[in-house]
């Protein structure tokens, strides 16, 4: 769109830029190229540092051009800041009135006032009024099909957040999710059944936690089949099955997730379904290293290997991470510059880790962010240069899975 000439697809490619002064000026472009929708992002945008009478005229300024237009959600950004006193006095009547036209008018915004009630009202509405009626937004929008706020709402009632914990109610909320495709609310009712209710255990079930476990992983999550290969270590809720876990966690090995290295590195080191093996323990936790958190599994096998022993498991980590990001996996690219970067494995170099973190690309931006004021300019657009005529060496390793699962 942006190719063709589109103030929409301009308005979009800036606005979604990670940085915060490119989407500001995103914002200010696309309300003066009239895209309702930025005038209500951007007085959204100068309501967050408001402090002055010019202030309130200019978020009102926009809203009411947005309104004007016919943007919907202008009503409800206007609830909003009259109810936090951005448009002058304070007007909670005011804003509620706006509330209940804006979600006539257009009932998917339901979730957007939800939200107003449970997050941005604190100090504004007391918690004893603000849960309900947020409450009763949600519901309005999942009574309406929005999966995400059925999953919203069945947390809500699991938890005893924001409402009376009711474990029945919680769970048709959650099931109805997870029966239109939310991952997330799979992974709740897997836990769900798994563990049971806190303490007593109660509503644990094996075949259901498996069943939604599955789910979940077949729809890419890869956290879903860590946990399943839990419950096999472990024998929770389903028959201990110790090769059909070690099989599951090295299935996990290739798509970078640590908590199944760790895991490995734990039944190498306890002898669960292997015969114990600290070498094999401790190359597992090198590759887990940053899950795990090193002061747990090294130490407690160190003292099995002598520090030679150690020094060689961790360059064969290095290895298997090089063989991997040779063939250009984003994510072992970035752990081999993390490598690089802490002298894990190989010898320190800031150079070829920020080489590395390049390689890994816009997904994985940290090590470039954090060495990026540690190499030299020059030295750093040499480097950069070597990135872009880099080519990877084969195919990349096959893949097993996918995303962990988003947090709520």
């Amino acid at each position: 769109l942006a190719a063709k000439g589109s103030v929409y697809g301009r308005f979009a490619i800036a606005f979604y830029d990670d940085d915060s002064v490119k989407e500001r000026k995103a914002l200010e472009q696309g309300a003066r190229d009239g895209i309702p929708l930025a005038m209500v992002y951007l007085a959204r945008a100068i309501a967050r540092g408001a402090s002055t009478p010019e202030d309130s005229e200019e978020i009102r300024s926009w809203l009411d051009l947005a309104l004007e237009l016919g943007e919907p959600l202008a009503k409800i950004e206007k609830g909003v800041q009259l109810a936090l006193g951005k448009l002058g006095p304070r007007d909670t009547a005011g804003a509620e009135r706006l509330f209940a036209e804006g979600t006539l008018d257009c009932p998917d915004l339901c979730p957007e006032v939800g939200h107003f009630y449970w997050v941005k009202s604190e100090g504004v509405i007391p918690k004893e009024e603000s849960d309900p009626k947020g409450l009763a937004y949600w519901r309005k929008a999942a009574l309406r099909g929005d999966i995400g706020s059925m999953a919203l709402v069945g947390q809500c009632y699991m938890n005893g957040v924001h409402v009376a914990r009711d474990i029945k109610e919680g769970l048709r909320w959650t099931e109805q999710a997870a029966q239109g495709g939310d991952v997330p609310a799979m992974m709740d009712l897997g836990l769900h059944y798994a563990w049971g209710e806190e303490d007593t255990h109660k509503g644990r079930d094996g075949e259901r936690a498996v069943h939604w476990f599955s789910k979940a992983a077949e729809k890419g999550d890869t956290l879903a089949v860590v946990f399943l290969a839990d419950m096999y270590r472990e024998g929770r809720a389903v028959p201990k099955d110790l090769p059909r876990a070690l099989q599951l966690y090295r299935n996990l090995v290739e798509d970078d997730v640590r908590d199944a290295m760790v895991h490995l590195g734990e039944m190498y080191e306890k002898g669960e379904g292997v015969p114990q093996d600290w070498s094999e323990a401790y190359f597992w936790y090198v590759l887990g290293w940053d899950k795990v958190g090193w002061e747990f599994g090294p130490p407690r096998v160190n003292p099995h290997l002598a520090a030679e022993a150690r020094t060689r498991i961790e360059a064969r980590a290095a290895a298997w991470r090089r063989s991997r990001a040779e063939r250009g996996r984003n994510a072992d690219q970035f752990r081999l510059g993390e490598m690089y970067e802490k002298g894990l494995g190989v010898p320190r170099d800031l150079s070829k880790a920020y080489f590395w973190y390049i390689l890994a690309g816009p997904e994985w931006p940290w090590g470039r962010q954090k060495l990026a004021g540690q190499v030299p300019v020059a030295e750093r657009a040499s480097i950069e240069a070597q990135a872009k005529a880099w080519k990877p060496k084969g195919q990349p390793p096959a893949k097993h899975g996918g995303k962990s699962s988003p947090k709520r």
